[in-house]
């Protein structure tokens, strides 16, 4: 990449709080253990070596998304606890105020 490497390009995603939740698959050339380490502690999700094989491509891509979507929906439902929580607690401690 001519304005940064992949490594650097993960680092930049993941520090914006609006984009860190995007998940990463790095497609490289490069099959050095320590890489990989080092773009998987960057925030890569997974990562696959050229040349790749397309039906594996696509099952990593598939399976992140699955994650991404049960993240997704993790984070929405327990946000609605914690406003349900919010709005009962309301209720009840109004109730004790009124009682």
């Amino acid at each position: 990449m001519p304005v940064m490497d992949g490594l650097d390009a993960i680092r930049v995603l993941k520090e914006n709080p609006d984009r860190k939740h995007i998940p990463i698959i790095t497609v490289t050339a490069n099959d050095q253990r320590e890489d990989i380490v080092k773009v998987l502690q960057a925030g890569a999700i997974d990562y696959i070596i050229k040349p790749f094989f397309m039906p594996e491509l696509k099952a990593r891509v598939k399976s992140v998304l699955l994650s991404k979507r049960l993240f997704d929906d993790r984070n929405r439902a327990e946000e609605a606890l914690r406003e349900s929580e919010k709005k009962y607690r309301h209720l009840v401690e109004s109730t004790l105020d009124w009682v």
